[in-house]
């Protein structure tokens, strides 16, 4: 589950990225982010929650786990049109659908009580 914070900071990957997979470096993001949006703790944790929902990749130093660079992976760059293919899905079945069933239901109820 991504937290608003991580969608805040994939938006931004996503356009440092111009719209493709590819790669940033890390030290751009953070002077991207550090001047009064983001601390530099939200953002690892940030970074964390979108590595591990596997929407981006990055290496990190050995000696004192900093990320490198960052890759975005291609679930990454969809991730906000699959959102809302699946806000579209869930609205058609879960509401617009019962609701035209229960519209016909009730008038042809009240056209059978018609007859009576």
């Amino acid at each position: 589950m991504i937290t608003s914070k991580g969608r805040k900071l994939l938006k931004i990957i996503i356009k440092a990225c111009d719209n493709q997979c590819s790669t940033i470096d890390y030290q751009y993001l953070l002077d991207e982010l550090t001047y009064g949006k983001m601390s530099e703790s939200d953002i690892h944790i940030a970074l964390s929650d979108l590595h591990y929902d596997k929407l981006i990749y990055f290496r990190i130093t050995p000696e004192h786990d900093i990320p490198i660079d960052i890759t975005l992976k291609y679930e990454g760059l969809r991730y906000f049109d699959w959102k809302w293919e699946k806000a579209k899905d869930f609205l058609l079945k879960n509401i617009l659908v019962p609701s035209v069933v229960a519209f016909f239901t009730t008038l042809i109820t009240i056209w059978i009580d018609s007859f009576k």
